[in-house]
């Protein structure tokens, strides 16, 4: 054991089937520079010459979604531009001077692609807006009507969706890569014809013309607190899992995992999100770790908040997927600026982030034991356990951030309007 404010470095050698995970972890040195935790200065924003109108648009987010209200429609409110956001909400209102008209919230998909696409079609009419800024693929027809009528249209894209399209279980096996090649070609002619694209990753900007897309990485703001009931090392031992729920996210491994932890390890999992069917559901509430697991369901933005301040280890356990490999989600920042280690499955794109800011551990997909096993090292570790947090904030407050992002959206809207 070393002293003077580091730690022994453990072995960084990923987890085989049979290993046991171990931390990619270096030395920690003590004394972080103290005005570093205010992170960088909020993005200075120059006015726009001439108040712009600009529709936010979604048919299946809510208005008040952390991407779209709180990061898009506040950067660009800041900037000078009048912002109306056209998606699911309950009501018509007035958010802090941004304008929420309520797209209803249709259950089935059905309904959803076409009642929600003519109701947001109809009322982004209404709007006489200077830039239509949309969400959702099935808004790509909205979005070429738009153009027709000479409307200065963008894109945001947040998944790779002919990726996506190949795991989806609802979907004929044998339609799969048709529909994914089909989708592929429509985004492709679309990025031509729309005057600006937004992706979330450089990998999904790769589709697109380079001179009219802006990779806006859906990095967390700084201004948010955790509230922590008591300190890091004070914590009782819990493992957080939050968002989607669906097979290739990996939750039935993580449950999985959790039985086959020491009954002396008083760990808990705590999972906030919502089951994408009932059946997935119950097939994790069959496995034994179910036991030691409490399910929050899904949680509004203060939820999340204060589940993340209780939490010892967050978790992302993805199983290799088209979709996820190159994937880095919002939720690996939100653990990171949470101050708490990343455990994570090594996929190309995490992995990268987790080694570069030395924040946690990796394992290999689809190993419950793997997780196991690094899930009972970072709570028997737990001064190691913190430092990686530690890391990993710090990276937060120095890179992956939403400031830097809020630049790029905003020079993507001056090339627009000009």
């Amino acid at each position: 054991m070393k002293t003077s404010g580091s730690i022994e470095r453990p072995s960084t050698q990923l987890a085989s089937p049979t290993d046991k995970a171990v931390p990619l972890a270096p030395d920690f040195h003590a004394g972080w520079v103290a005005e570093s935790d205010a992170g960088p200065r909020q993005a200075e924003h120059t006015p726009v010459s001439g108040r712009k109108n600009v529709c936010l648009i979604s048919s299946s987010r809510n208005a008040t979604e952390h991407r779209i209200l709180s990061k898009q429609a506040v950067s660009l409110v800041r900037a000078g531009y009048r912002v109306v956001i056209i998606a699911v909400h309950p009501r018509d209102e007035n958010v802090s001077g941004i304008e929420i008209k309520a797209v209803p919230k249709f259950e089935s998909r059905f309904s959803r692609i076409v009642r929600a696409t003519r109701f947001v079609y109809r009322e982004a009419l209404r709007q006489r807006a200077d830039i239509y800024h949309f969400h959702n693929l099935e808004l790509i027809p909205v979005g070429w009507l738009l153009k027709f009528r000479g409307k200065r249209v963008i894109y945001d894209v947040r998944e790779d969706t002919p990726a996506d399209l190949r795991d989806k279980f609802w979907i004929p096996r044998l339609l799969r890569p048709l529909i994914a090649n089909a989708v592929y070609l429509v985004e492709k002619l679309s990025g031509r014809v729309f005057d600006g694209i937004v992706t979330t990753t450089h990998h999904i900007s790769e589709r697109f013309p380079k001179g009219k897309t802006a990779v806006v990485q859906n990095f967390p703001l700084l201004d948010e607190t955790f509230p922590a009931d008591r300190p890091y090392l004070e914590r009782a031992p819990v493992v957080l899992f939050i968002g989607t729920i669906d097979p290739p996210r990996g939750v039935l491994d993580l449950v999985e995992a959790m039985g086959l932890l020491p009954e002396t390890l008083d760990a808990r999992l705590v999972i906030g999100g919502k089951f994408e069917t009932p059946g997935m559901e119950q097939e994790a509430r069959n496995k034994a770790g179910w036991n030691r697991t409490d399910y929050t369901g899904w949680q509004d933005r203060e939820g999340l908040l204060h589940l993340l301040g209780r939490a010892r280890i967050g978790v992302l356990p993805f199983r290799s997927a088209a979709n996820l490999n190159n994937a880095q989600p919002i939720k690996l920042f939100e653990y990171m600026l949470a101050g708490i280690p990343v455990l994570a499955s090594d996929l190309p794109r995490q992995a990268e982030i987790v080694k570069d800011a030395q924040c946690g551990i990796l394992v290999k997909p689809n190993q419950p034991q793997a997780l196991a096993d690094a899930i009972q090292w970072l709570l028997e570790h737990p001064v190691e356990a913190q430092a990686m947090g530690t890391r990993g904030r710090e990276a937060v407050l120095r890179n992956y951030n939403w400031n830097s992002q809020a630049r790029l959206l905003l020079e993507l809207y001056h090339k627009v309007i000009s």
